[in-house]
Formats: structure tokens, sequence, C-alpha cells
């Protein structure tokens, strides 16, 4: 196998908010989940919420700040909300 075909296989294809994102790392982060869906971040006062199904450990719930998730090769929906405080 060549160097770039075990480039291509060491990644992870995820979904955010219904578009497909790859990363290079079996295990993600909030904060990496977050990046993606705002590029740009939103306002200081907004709440963020991460909810996910179809990971590999564990397969499903909500990620807070600082938390991480394994993910599969393919397959694991994130789902990235933002709400103002009130």
């Amino acid at each position: 196998m060549s160097q770039s075909e075990n480039a291509h296989e060491k990644h992870y294809e995820i979904v955010i908010n219904g578009q497909q994102e790859v990363v290079p790392d079996k295990t993600v982060s909030y904060e990496q989940i977050v990046a993606f869906a705002y590029p740009t971040p939103p306002s200081s006062d907004a709440v963020i919420t991460v909810t996910y199904r179809g990971a590999q450990k564990p397969k499903e719930g909500s990620l807070k700040l600082g938390g991480t998730v394994d993910v599969k090769k393919k397959g694991a929906v994130f789902n990235v909300t933002s709400t103002t405080k009130s």
C-alpha cells in the first residue's frame, strides 16, 4: 500500500447539521464540532448545544464544553444549535 493510500484511510466522515465533514482522528471534541458548525462563532451570550448519534463510543448523547466522543469511519451525525440566553 502506498503512503497516499495510507493517508487516505486515516480519516473519519461525520455529518454536522446535514453537512458531511472529514476529521483526521477517531476522537472528536466539542470544540471541533462547534468550529465546523459555526466557522464564525456565535455571540458570547449564545448557548450552544451539541447532540449526536451513530458514534462508536458512546453511541449517542450530548457533548459538553471540553467533552469528546469516538466516531466510526462513517456515519456519526451531530446536531449543533445555538440559542441566545434570555
